[in-house]
């Protein structure tokens, strides 16, 4: 079953007289300024600390760091970096510095309680779109900063058909059997050509002509270049449905979406579909990839039969 540790939290509104300050100057946050200046609110500063050569967004001041802004018990952060990974890092040193009203995207495996976490999913999901009035957000405290220690696998949803979709450690998923050789049945942490994509398609300066020889088939191609055009823009579709998924905090479709695995006798799991989905998370940082399974791999795992390097949840 999902962690879940029982507490009340106590909530706030974000109110017009509020002293919003940004985590991270971007097109978000650029879209967020002109969505908070139309609706009324106060944006008093933006702290990006890679900035360079820029020091105010339409009057706001921008800053490396917190400490140069007064803080009250007004301040609210709102964490507007693309990757929700970061978030809750970020969130729990607002946190430590003495800031309780941060909104942000809790993409941490094993938060302490899973209906908040997914009531902060909706809360940002709010402050994304401009319906500052519909916001109701807890207060940060201890407990969600607190990591659970339990295994290093849990179920998140009983399907039909004998059939759970479970969270498991990344060690444990190789790719499918299918694959060609150079491949076949290894850690997908280790799948090059697809991590290659997934980075290239995110903006990094990756080759990805090994991806294009082996999985980049075009319909009739005159050139190599169409060829590698056609693949790109066909990927770069599928890389944009994840990113609108990914950053509005809708992990449901992920999970929705779990690809089916299969024991392997080595103590690990063998994916049979879906390498695009789970690659696709693992670049965004996560440690836990949703497949689903059926009762045979729980019972396996419920024995302690997993691959040893298996860390906690």
């Amino acid at each position: 079953m999902p962690y879940s540790k029982d507490i009340s939290v106590k909530k706030y509104i974000i109110e017009k007289n509020d002293e919003i300050i940004l985590y991270g100057f971007n097109l978000y946050c650029k879209e967020q300024v002109d969505k908070l200046k139309e609706s009324g609110y106060t944006v008093v500063g933006i702290v990006d600390k890679n900035l360079q050569g820029k020091d105010s967004y339409h009057g706001i001041q921008i800053a490396h760091s917190i400490e140069n802004f007064s803080l009250t018990e007004k301040t609210c952060i709102f964490i507007m970096l693309q990757n929700g990974m970061q978030h809750w890092e970020i969130a729990r040193d607002f946190y430590r510095y003495g800031i309780c009203r941060v909104v942000f995207l809790p993409m941490k495996t094993g938060f302490y309680n899973d209906d908040i976490q997914n009531e902060f999913i909706v809360q940002y999901n709010y402050m994304m779109e401009g319906s500052y009035s519909f916001m109701r957000v807890s207060y940060l405290q201890d407990e969600m900063f607190e990591v659970s220690n339990t295994k290093s696998w849990r179920v998140a949803k009983q399907m039909e058909k004998g059939e759970y979709v479970i969270w498991v450690n990344k060690d444990m998923i190789r790719t499918t059997v299918r694959e060609a050789e150079k491949y076949r049945d290894i850690p997908i942490a280790d799948f090059i050509p697809y991590i290659d994509l997934f980075l290239f398609l995110a903006g990094d300066k990756r080759d990805i002509s090994e991806y294009i020889r082996m999985y980049g088939f075009a319909p009739f191609p005159e050139t190599s270049e169409e060829a590698y055009d056609y693949v790109v823009q066909k990927r770069k579709r599928l890389y944009d449905f994840f990113e609108d998924k990914f950053r509005s905090g809708n992990m449901d479709y992920f999970t929705a979406a779990a690809p089916k695995a299969v024991w392997n006798t080595s103590g690990c799991l063998n994916l049979c579909e879906g390498q695009h989905r789970c690659v696709y998370l693992l670049t965004k940082g996560m440690d836990y990839l949703p497949v689903r399974v059926d009762q045979t791999v729980i019972d396996y795992m419920e024995q302690g039969r997993m691959d040893k390097q298996g860390k906690s949840l």
